[in-house]
């Protein structure tokens, strides 16, 4: 059987007062592997080896209170048509065109809510 440390274990049981394997089970209930490892400052690796070992089931794809789902945006610049002042263009024709890059004009107007007019003409130095 290999060898493991076992000193935050006894860290943990000793600063909580209480058993370590009883923490655990109460912080896995409510996060992520990865979100209870952080919290015990602890590689979840080590945490997830150490739940194998003693018996403390894990739970897949159990995502952290409180995170954002964050939505990906994914434009195919060669189909999508933008339009200003009456001319529509491809995002990469407007970046030709204006010299602003394709990424900025998408993050402008999918993710900042910029209206297209503006993405596509301001410069992204602020000038």
């Amino acid at each position: 059987m290999p060898r493991s440390n076992k000193k935050w274990l006894a860290n943990l049981a000793r600063e909580m007062q209480r058993p370590a394997n009883d923490v655990i089970r109460e912080l896995l209930a409510t996060y992520s592997t990865q979100g209870a490892a952080g919290i015990l400052n602890v590689s979840h690796h080590t945490l997830r080896r150490h739940c194998e070992r003693v018996g403390i089931p894990l739970q897949r794809y159990k995502h952290s209170p409180g995170r954002k789902k964050v939505e990906s945006v994914a434009i195919n610049a060669r189909s999508r048509l933008l339009e200003v002042g009456g001319v529509s263009l491809t995002v990469s024709e407007w970046s030709r065109r204006t010299g602003v890059p394709e990424s900025t004009i998408r993050m402008r107007v999918d993710r900042l809510g910029w209206s297209v007019e503006r993405a596509v003409t301001k410069n992204p130095t602020g000038a």
